[in-house]
């Protein structure tokens, strides 16, 4: 979103990132501008509307049902985005009952997702919410700061907002009930990241010991001579990069989730001080990927890490194996097997479940018959009386 290049030197750009296909709208200036990336290993993409604000694609699965996603830039201005609502619609855009919107709306349906604003702009929410629920739209949540834009650095300054955010169909999210939306800690940009995982992660056990080419980055490797003491410092004294990469995203996330609450503003000359060892951990990181990667040197002024871990990636690719334990103790792979087991466990659970309720109700009412039928036996009671009674 908002890559502020355009025309061909964004082309060259695009080319050079190591993905099979792109498709991108054009930026005006320094404003607007979408970018998608998207390398055809178990999908492909086809795009099915381009238009200013978004782009409507179709995930075709290589095994499997397709469905349905726009990306979003919505304009910062109000009557640029009325016309999003009106061009976006499912009656207006070949999309199936099974889609997600996600991306940058520039607006909020609440009051509450503004932090150090002085006016609210409810015409613009309510557009907004109108057209979510015009559309049958689920927000699917996050983890993380409640807010994913920010700006100003002092306390009588500082402004934040949720202007991005995932929205589904109620189909899609059945589809996908293990989806879930992501706020990292957001570093150079104004907006964090917005990351959709449709599964949870398995973490995967640590490989065998090399020399890392990143150590030569550590001030304290040239007190190291030993071959066989290199185990015992790496551990020690230089550390996993990616764990302390994760710990210190983790705490600048902690910290920007805290100033979303309301926190001490003192947190954010700490957040500039994580920030700035985590520019060194990323440099150590681009050097990890770029051995691993055994490609030639990539020139240009931006950090490369991602091009050399989509680099290993794609040489080491290993397809992540889903497995469920029955009540017998025995591990069930097969795609088949599980979807019979999955299905057997509720059907039992919802079987249980109801005739529980059905014994407890025919007790209850078999209570009841035998209290009204002493009642009658003993008691001299009207047609009306025995009626009212029973129910």
């Amino acid at each position: 979103m908002e890559p502020r290049v355009s025309g061909t030197h964004a082309d060259a750009i695009c080319g050079r990132l190591g993905f099979d296909n792109w498709i991108r709208v054009e930026s005006l200036g320094f404003s607007g501008g979408i970018w998608i990336f998207w390398t055809e290993n178990n999908f492909s993409i086809q795009l099915i509307e381009s238009h200013p604000q978004f782009f409507a694609c179709k995930v075709l699965p290589v095994s499997g049902v397709s469905w349905n996603f726009c990306f979003i830039y919505a304009s910062p201005y109000s009557p640029c985005r009325r016309i999003l609502w009106t061009d976006l619609k499912l009656d207006s855009v070949d999309l199936s009952d099974e889609w997600m919107a996600l991306g940058d709306f520039n607006c909020v349906p609440f009051q509450s997702e503004l932090q150090g604003y002085n006016t609210f702009n409810i015409s613009g929410a309510k557009l907004f919410s109108d057209w979510i629920f015009d559309n049958g739209l689920l927000d699917m949540g996050f983890e993380g700061s409640a807010f994913t834009w920010s700006r100003g650095l002092s306390s009588h300054s500082l402004q934040r907002a949720r202007l991005d955010r995932a929205l589904c169909s109620p189909n899609w999210q059945f589809r996908f009930p293990h989806a879930y939306v992501t706020h990292p800690a957001k570093f150079h940009s104004d907006h964090c990241p917005l990351v959709v995982s449709l599964n949870r992660h398995v973490h995967r056990m640590e490989g065998p010991f090399r020399f890392q080419l990143a150590w030569m980055n550590h001030a304290d490797l040239g007190m190291i001579n030993l071959a066989s003491n290199l185990r015992l410092w790496n551990r020690n004294s230089f550390g996993n990069i990616f764990s302390r990469k994760k710990r210190i995203s983790a705490r600048i996330a902690g910290i920007q989730k805290t100033l979303s609450t309301g926190g001490p503003q003192h947190l954010l000359k700490l957040e500039l001080k994580l920030k700035k060892q985590l520019e060194d951990i990323l440099e150590q990181e681009e050097l990890f990927w770029f051995q691993k990667s055994k490609e030639d040197w990539i020139v240009s002024g931006d950090r490369n890490t991602w091009y050399y871990h989509l680099s290993t990636l794609v040489r080491n690719k290993k397809s992540p194996v889903t497995r469920l334990m029955d009540d017998m103790g025995n591990w069930i792979e097969d795609s088949i097997q599980l979807q019979a087991l999955v299905r057997d466990f509720y059907c039992n659970l919802y079987t249980l479940d109801r005739a529980s309720e059905l014994n407890r109700a025919r007790s209850g009412l078999l209570t009841r018959l035998n209290s009204t039928h002493n009642l009658i036996l003993n008691e001299d009671f009207s047609r009306d009386e025995v009626t009212a009674a029973f129910k």
